[in-house]
């Protein structure tokens, strides 16, 4: 079912920034909602629904549902009750990554994905995922070219790239191949300011798509980042590997927010980065009583024999469920997190001006 959302005046990303930044650590849903409601108020109202007739996303894995219908997150299941005895399978639709959700939101679909990913009340698929694995942003940049169907007011467009741009200056910096910090957070901050270009191309000043554009996740807060600075590996750098990443991550949104032009009127920021901050900072000594439902929100839940994309709920570590961990990997978030900025996802789509 949809969500239900009324339309809500416009939030700039810098007004959208400054109102996640003043959340409270134990914020839930309905509280975050409530603030976007108040931080709204005075501003200009649409006069019209937006309604998209398609649905296009660009991305990377964060974005992806593959053809198979695996999701680079935690796979689900559900019981076929048309066997006698029943048996469990799996299905594209549990666990949902949060283009699913944004898609169904408006009654679209991907084509060319396995039947089970559509939902039965969605009768025809009219959406394109071009996002894939791996994709940094000059991929992200061909998948847009190579699209070749103009954009139209009516096709909602979802961008999303930046996290294999960072590991690359990471790596790099680490490796001495990037001279120093400097260096390593221009290369970044570049590719942010190239994603950026994208958003403005695709919108062409109102008479192309209508863009959600996602910032990259904060990788300082990753499994990764702290098992990196465990293992010693920023040290001969004099560098913390979670700052290092936090600081790679920031400076790829910044240049990516400041460089769009039409953030707020044809393009939205969905800015996943304070998300996942905000889902971070409500743990606590116990973490079963995290708001977000997580027990852990510092370790993955996905077994390392079992990789993703083929991680599903059966394949976790040791008291870990689909929704319980943060994390599913070392790099990549889980379906509560997907959740959360589907949910984000949507209120961008339904309440800005398009």
């Amino acid at each position: 079912m949809p969500f239900s959302l009324s339309p809500l005046p416009l939030l700039s990303s810098s007004g959208l920034s400054s109102l996640f930044r003043r959340l409270p650590a134990r914020g839930t849903l309905a509280g975050v909602g409530a603030a976007l409601l108040l931080a709204a108020c005075g501003g200009s109202t649409r006069v019209e629904d937006f309604v998209p007739t398609q649905i296009v996303t660009f991305g990377d894995e964060l974005s992806l549902v593959q053809s198979d219908g695996r999701k680079y997150s935690i796979n689900g299941f559900t019981t076929d009750t048309s066997v006698t005895p029943n048996t469990t399978v799996a299905d594209c639709k549990v666990n949902e990554v949060w283009t699913q959700t944004l898609a169904r939101d408006f009654g679209l679909a991907y084509a060319g994905l396995a039947a089970d990913c559509r939902p039965t009340t969605i009768a025809t698929a009219n959406g394109q995922m071009k996002a894939a694995a791996g994709a940094r942003v000059a991929d992200v940049v061909a998948q847009v070219q190579a699209h070749g169907a103009a954009f139209t007011p009516q096709t909602l467009v979802t961008l999303q790239g930046g996290l294999h741009d960072v590991l690359d200056a990471y790596d790099a910096y680490l490796a001495g191949t990037l001279a120093d910090r400097t260096a390593a957070l221009a290369q970044v901050g570049a590719r942010g300011a190239a994603l950026a270009a994208q958003v403005d191309a695709i919108t062409d000043g109102g008479n192309g798509g209508r863009v959600i554009y996602a910032t990259v996740p904060d990788l300082g807060l990753s499994p990764k980042a702290r098992k990196d600075q465990a293992a010693g590996l920023c040290a001969a750098r004099g560098e913390s590997c979670v700052t290092l990443l936090t600081d790679l991550s920031f400076r790829f949104n910044e240049d990516l927010r400041r460089s769009v032009r039409n953030d707020g009127r044809y393009a939205g920021v969905l800015p996943i980065d304070e998300y996942l901050v905000t889902m971070t900072n409500v743990a606590n000594a116990s973490l079963s009583n995290n708001a977000f439902g997580l027990r852990n929100t510092v370790d993955a839940a996905c077994l390392t024999t079992s990789p993703l994309p083929a991680c599903d709920t059966t394949t976790l570590v040791s008291g870990a469920t689909g929704t319980s961990y943060l994390w599913a990997d070392d790099l990549r978030p889980g379906p509560t997190w997907h959740t959360r900025v589907a949910f984000f996802a949507v209120a961008r789509a339904r309440n800005n001006p398009f």
